[in-house]
């Protein structure tokens, strides 16, 4: 769940990088976005935003996760949305509305998997600004 939290830490910054760029601003992007939460009282929804994430990743940086998912739902074509779903699992507790089995191979992928991801966003956004 801590590395889930590192990625919800993305979620604004994936939706107003361009934004901030194309207005050519002097304020620095984390004070853009901290301007933006604390005034406009924006948020960008989860799922959304997961998926955004997910499918502007370089698929160099989300192999491990996208083999983990193959490996449990070989049909599954929404990766991100599927690690959301598994997100919710777990946080709250909900394994009675969608079952995950997932072996510990399948666990390992993830971690790893996620840990690329973030390795990419963070390098890509270094202090967000």
């Amino acid at each position: 769940m801590d590395l889930y939290r590192c990625i919800e830490l993305l979620y604004q910054i994936i939706y107003l990088d361009e934004t901030h760029s194309k207005l050519a601003l002097k304020v620095d992007r984390t004070d853009f976005l901290i301007a933006i939460e604390n005034d406009l009282k924006w948020k960008p929804k989860e799922r959304t935003s997961l998926i955004k994430i997910f499918n502007d990743t370089p698929s160099l940086h989300i192999s491990a996760i996208n083999k983990a998912v193959k490996e449990t739902v070989p049909n599954i074509k929404d990766y991100g949305n599927w690690l959301y779903d598994l997100r919710c699992n777990i946080v709250h507790l909900k394994s009675i509305q969608r079952q995950f089995e997932l072996k510990d191979n399948n666990w390992e992928q993830i971690i790893f998997g996620t840990s690329e991801l973030l390795c990419y966003w963070y390098n890509k956004y270094p202090n967000f600004n």
